[in-house]
């Protein structure tokens, strides 16, 4: 419970520290997101307001060489028919022309004066403020695609005429800001750039986090494992010498009482043979599984353990493949794959042992037509101390796969069609010299 609420403690310490640091990492994204879109509005305006006073001088020269010297303010005053110059002067200057999107004039009423380009029909001024109204306004267009410059004109340019409410009060110019537009999209691709880059180093450093948390305790793991390993091998050792003694006993007893305990020390030494063969492969099972390897013959040596195990099992197969490997661990797993067939309720004629070439490897089968296996996972018969027999250790498989495996080899386990049990090994075959 303690090492389980501690992984539920760092993964939410982790989640936090992630969340906090993504959330810091946030707001001083959107800090410099914000920062640059004033910039562009900026740019924006002062870009627009540029193209006004181009579109001014271009005005006043086009008048000056016309003869006419008046300024465009007087043209507001009415001394001219209101916006009769502009067109004149955007015809004259098209790359100006380009960039304005259009141009009203209106009346305090709201009325429109002069419209050309995109531009409102009416303009309706808001509620007046008195000396604190600002004299010119920035409003930006539908879709951020133009800014308009809207431009209160002075009182004064109301004073001629009878009816002042005909005059223009307000000077509305609209610029192309499709420059503004695409510098706005740039600041949020990278706004969302760098959200998703802080989703990816974030996730990453959890994942290094969570791998590392992992190996760490793997590794606490493998240190437990060690210390079992040695004390179960300390333990196997002292057992054995207590198992010695009590078949000894066990003996003397049948010898001086046989009639009477005959059945009793039968059943003792039994137990005692079971107990030593567990510790064997206890033994077997924490040693070195890499041993001292040496080029074995594998037809040669398995044929010679099945005539002195005395297994009544048929070897059939082809000669000369050599392995590169430890003989007591090839003894070991041929032996335990052996005896599991044996056990397995199969009739002894059924035993068959089939050597064959696969590839780079040499392909030992073992086959019997007894129970089969147990239903679920075949995997499970590997784990150590897992066993579906009711004698049996669970060893005996664990030790196999262990010492294949170190011999750079495979084995596997599956049934038979009609019956029976296969099992598959895999060892790496070498090239035996003559020297050898």
């Amino acid at each position: 419970m303690t090492k389980r609420a501690d992984v539920r403690k760092t993964a939410f310490l982790s989640l936090f520290a992630a969340g906090g640091a993504f959330i810091l990492c946030s707001v001083f994204g959107c800090i410099l997101l914000r920062s640059q879109l004033y910039a562009n509005l900026l740019l924006a305006r002062n870009g627009a307001q540029q193209i006004q006073n181009d579109f001014f001088t271009a005005l006043r020269q086009e008048r000056l060489q016309d003869g006419r010297h008046h300024s465009w303010r007087e043209n507001f005053k009415g001394e001219y028919q209101e916006g009769s110059d502009f067109e004149d002067a955007l015809e004259a200057y098209p790359r100006l022309k380009r960039k304005i999107a259009g141009i009203g004039l209106y009346t305090k009423s709201g009325g429109a004066v002069y419209r050309y380009g995109d531009v409102p029909s009416a303009w309706t001024l808001p509620p007046d403020e008195g000396d604190e109204a600002p004299p010119r306004n920035y409003i930006m267009g539908e879709g951020n695609s133009s800014l308009r410059i809207v431009t209160l004109l002075p009182p004064g340019g109301h004073r001629r005429g009878n009816d002042t409410e005909d005059k223009a009060a307000v000077f509305v110019f609209s610029v192309h800001q499709n420059a503004y537009r695409t510098r706005n999209r740039a600041a949020w691709l990278v706004f969302a750039g760098w959200e998703l880059f802080l989703v990816l180093v974030i996730g990453k450093a959890r994942s290094l986090l969570a791998k590392n948390r992992v190996y760490r305790q793997k590794l606490q793991e493998q240190k437990e494992l060690v210390a079992l390993g040695s004390a179960a091998r300390t333990l196997a050792h002292e057992i054995k010498n207590p198992l010695s003694a009590i078949q000894l006993q066990a003996d003397i007893i049948g010898r001086i009482c046989q009639d009477k305990v005959s059945a009793e020390t039968g059943v003792i030494s039994q137990e005692v043979a079971r107990l030593k063969r567990l510790t064997d492969k206890i033994g077997d099972f924490l040693r070195d599984p890499t041993g001292a390897p040496l080029p074995v013959d594998i037809a040669g040596f398995t044929k010679d353990f099945i005539r002195h195990s005395g297994m009544e099992a048929a070897f059939s197969g082809e000669e000369g493949l050599w392995i590169h490997a430890d003989p007591d661990r090839v003894q070991s797993i041929i032996g335990n794959l052996l005896r599991n067939a044996g056990e397995s309720e199969s009739p002894p004629e059924a035993l068959e042992v089939k050597l064959s070439r696969a590839g780079n490897s040499a392909l030992l089968e073992i086959l019997d037509r007894g129970r089969g296996l147990p239903g679920g996972d075949p995997e499970r018969l590997f784990d150590p101390f897992f066993s579906t027999k009711s004698r049996g250790s669970g060893v005996g498989l664990a030790v196999a796969r262990r010492f294949t495996e170190a011999a750079g080899g495979s084995l596997k386990i599956e049934n038979r069609e009609g019956g029976g049990v296969r099992a598959l090994l895999m060892l790496p075959l070498i090239q035996k010299k003559e020297e050898e």
